[in-house]
């Protein structure tokens, strides 16, 4: 056909139905695909064509979408007399009459119509409230609702702070270089992927190192400090340390409407990791009583009693190390002191 010239929007003999619309109407995926690289068009009439056609019905009110409206049952009412004889000779009680009916006719059809739009609009409500939210990385987690993070609102987080030792000694060079090492450590990490894919994870950046906020498990939390750990374990370039803590924040937008937290809980877990150096995994002691049993092999802890950290805060830290990863020196040559009661 085509070989021939022929022009791919050419209708059939009522106007309405061409190439594409034949193919649509008996959802042929293939010709359909075809016909659209040969230039067919749906037709623009066919809808107006429709649509003349049903209110020009001899029906009063006849739903403009049948589909929507299929339950509603619409009354015949008498028509006007449409030649002249008729108009001449229809008493005036008649007229009132069929015009009276029709008002009424069209009265209850709105009605009618608006009851079942109203219904329409209420179960395709309730649909989409009881929709099951699936996450894919990297989707808007604002849009997110149900159990994922709720914003602009206190909740339970874990909160792992990272910070590399002496990064503003390093080139701009070297900077770029430990800080590409680093995330790619941390994306690496099992634990950092599947929050990612639920949605309970919010990464905030700090320059010289990040804090990813965990709202699944305070074991996955801890899990990816150790897993991070080994990977930066007496590195040459990157002397990590590491602080984690469980407590309240609230996840908010900042500025550029990026995701980010705000309260006790992330301030806590940065004074946990300032207390460290190089390879320390400092954990609060509520962090403690929920990961003491982790089946992490070799894993150990050492009990550092009530710590001061900045402000004159103490907090209850444990020192988390084992084979590869962590340490238990006390790092008393930071200034961290230990608080001692009388």
């Amino acid at each position: 056909m085509f070989e021939h010239k022929a022009n791919p929007n050419g209708s059939c003999h009522d106007g309405q139905l061409n190439a594409y619309e034949i193919a649509n109407d008996n959802n042929h995926e293939e010709l359909l695909k075809y016909l659209k690289s040969k230039g067919c068009l749906k037709n623009p009439n066919r809808n107006k064509a429709k649509q003349h056609k049903m209110e020009s019905s001899t029906k009063v009110g006849v739903a403009k979408d049948p589909r929507k409206y299929k339950s509603i049952d619409f009354k015949e009412v008498k028509q006007a007399p449409k030649s002249l004889w008729g108009k001449m000779t229809e008493s005036k009680a008649d007229r009132e009459a069929r015009e009276a009916a029709s008002q009424k006719e069209h009265e209850e059809r709105s009605a009618r119509i608006k009851e079942a739009s109203d219904k329409i609009k209420e179960d395709e409500e309730r649909i989409k409230k009881s929709r099951v939210i699936k996450w894919k990385r990297g989707e808007d987690p604002f849009r997110c609702k149900g159990d994922s993070i709720t914003y602009d609102s206190p909740c339970e987080s874990h909160t792992y702070f990272m910070d590399i030792v002496g990064y503003s000694k390093k080139s701009t060079a070297m900077q770029k270089k430990v800080m590409d090492d680093l995330i790619a450590i941390v994306k690496g990490t099992q634990e950092y992927q599947q929050a990612q894919r639920q949605g309970k994870l919010i990464i905030l950046p700090t320059g010289d190192g990040m804090a990813l906020v965990f709202f699944n498990s305070v074991h996955a939390a801890f899990k990816c400090a150790v897993d991070v750990g080994r990977k930066c374990y007496k590195s040459t370039d990157i002397g990590l340390r590491n602080g984690l803590y469980t407590g309240p924040v609230v996840p908010v937008k900042d500025i550029n409407n990026n995701p980010n937290v705000s309260g006790h809980g992330i301030n806590m877990a940065q004074r946990c990791m300032d207390a460290g150096d190089n390879d320390h995994i400092l954990i609060s002691n509520g962090v403690y009583m929920n990961v003491s049993e982790m089946d992490v092999p070799g894993l150990k802890f050492e009990d550092w009693g009530q710590v001061f950290v900045k402000h004159g805060t103490t907090v209850h830290l444990h020192t988390a190390y084992g084979p590869g990863f962590g340490r238990t020196e006390f790092p008393d040559w930071r200034g961290t002191k230990k608080a001692e009661y009388k």
